[in-house]
């Protein structure tokens, strides 16, 4: 349910910030399609069981591939020396520093639960409230995984329900169990 329904204006944005934000988002979306390229003409498998890792928490495979199943790993060795999304190049090894002071040893080496339980607990302090998390090399990471995630083939078109031509605005549509959010070239704009 939307705030409008308290007799409230719903928030909206100015011509400009809609022209700068879809022009960022767009900016974005080819970047990262750049990036897929060139993960791709690498051909070589990535090699970093922490990657590995954290692309299969954060987009487990279900019904269709997760994260892992679609190479976002070799995205990301790609995307984030090139400052993809304002990475600064130095996240992967940032984050395993991270992982590994919460962890109390190298992360990938202690078991399933205290390797759950150390990136469970950095990824609260990266998203919440408090800024004590915004400078963690997780809140790069993590989004970069999403981007990738949903700019590959199966992401964009098997895991999201793909509408070339985008309908108009519904604000209040029926969502039923098993229903996919709908992606276009347009759904970037919203955000």
């Amino acid at each position: 349910m939307s705030d409008c329904s308290h007799g409230e204006a719903p928030p909206t944005i100015g011509r400009r910030g809609f022209i700068v934000a879809g022009a960022h988002f767009a900016a974005l979306a080819v970047s990262s399609s750049a990036m897929w390229r060139h993960a791709v003409a690498a051909g070589t498998p990535v090699q970093d069981p922490l990657l590995d890792y954290v692309c299969d928490q954060v987009i487990p495979a279900t019904d269709t591939p997760g994260a892992l199943g679609v190479g976002v790993p070799a995205f990301l060795v790609v995307a984030i020396p090139h400052g993809l999304a304002g990475a600064k190049g130095d996240e992967i090894a940032r984050l395993r520093r991270e992982l590994d002071k919460r962890a109390g040893e190298d992360f990938m080496r202690v078991d399933a639960s205290r390797r759950l339980a150390a990136l469970s607990g950095l990824d609260a302090e990266a998203f919440g409230s408090g800024h004590a998390g915004h400078d963690s090399a997780w809140r790069t990471v993590k989004s970069l995984i999403v981007l990738g995630y949903y700019t590959s083939e199966v992401g964009g078109s098997k895991e999201l329900q793909y509408a070339p031509v985008p309908g108009q605005f519904k604000p209040d549509v029926p969502v039923r169990p098993g229903d996919r959010a709908v992606s276009n070239d347009w759904n970037g704009l919203s955000f």
